[in-house]
């Protein structure tokens, strides 16, 4: 197990009310709860991101060979008539 240190922090009083009833439902420590929240949601930002917009990531993921880019609205909304 990785060494923990103490830290303190302050949660409004109808948050810690939440994690002191969450903590008892589960029968974990308050502390255990908050590690975890924060371990889930460290892990769920890595993933979403990368300092790159999503979309600039995506530039050139597919190669179509089409006028995609000149006649996109053709694509995105049909013929317009």
């Amino acid at each position: 197990m990785s060494m923990t240190k103490r830290v303190q922090f302050f949660f409004p009083d109808d948050l810690l009310a939440e994690i002191e009833r969450e903590s008892q439902r589960r029968d974990v420590s308050m502390a255990q709860l908050v590690r975890e929240a924060v371990n889930k949601y460290l892990e769920e930002i890595k993933g979403k991101s990368s300092g790159k917009d999503t979309l600039d990531e995506l530039a050139g993921f597919i190669e179509c060979g089409t006028d995609l880019s000149e006649n996109h609205d053709k694509y995105l909304y049909g013929d317009q008539k």
